[in-house]
């Protein structure tokens, strides 16, 4: 299986991850703008707060938990999972915290020797 097709696969598993992340951010946020007292009705409802707060931080949670291990093994130059990495940041959607731990990912890459085949992948996704 080509290198390219295994990075393929892995966006493949991970969008769908990151849209959950991001639609579950934008929803508890809308939520915590209708029922904060400040700023909506006045009506602190507490549990459409919490419901909200955990199913958010639940999605947050997955896709993290998925990419931190892959990243601490980066950082110890243990390159077998470096396809999960670079699907990581070439998904554009981002949700909470993501652009970070992107940015974390891109400075230990720049690091990494990577053959042709990965470079040209990143040049593709950040061009």
């Amino acid at each position: 299986m080509s290198r390219i097709k295994k990075i393929i696969e892995q966006v493949e598993l991970f969008t769908p991850l990151f849209r959950k992340a991001k639609e579950t951010h934008d929803l508890f946020h809308q939520v915590w703008s209708e029922n904060h007292p400040k700023f909506g009705t006045g009506i602190y409802k507490q549990d459409v707060y919490l419901t909200a707060l955990k199913i958010w931080q639940k999605a947050h949670i997955d896709v993290h938990n998925r990419i931190i291990p892959i990243y601490e093994e980066l950082k110890q130059g243990n390159t077998n999972r470096i396809e999960t990495a670079l699907a990581y940041v070439s998904i554009p959607i981002q949700y909470f915290r993501s652009g970070y731990m992107k940015e974390k990912i891109y400075r230990i890459l720049k690091r990494i020797s990577l053959d042709d085949e990965y470079k040209e992948f990143l040049r593709s996704i950040l061009i």
